[in-house]
């Protein structure tokens, strides 16, 4: 729980500082549970990647794996 500016001032010059540490924690730690979902979804999207340019070799230069596959997805967009 983050301290207000108010109980803050109250307290002693090392508390303070060490209230204010806890506070910058508490903001980092909500940041990264945020960005969870996201390299979660990532870490799939590699892992696709990775194994589809294994099974069809055609698609071994990433490059051109990536323009066919952003092509097709505006193909199904556009129907």
């Amino acid at each position: 729980m983050a301290y207000r500016k108010k109980t803050l001032r109250r307290m002693q010059p090392v508390t303070r500082r060490y209230a204010r540490v806890l506070n910058d924690l508490d903001g980092v730690l909500r940041r990264l549970k945020n960005l969870t979902e996201d390299i979660a979804r990532l870490e799939l999207d590699s892992r696709a990647l990775l194994n589809a340019t294994r099974q069809d070799p055609k698609h071994a230069n990433l490059d051109e794996f990536m323009e066919d596959y952003f092509n097709k997805k505006e193909d199904n967009d556009e129907l």
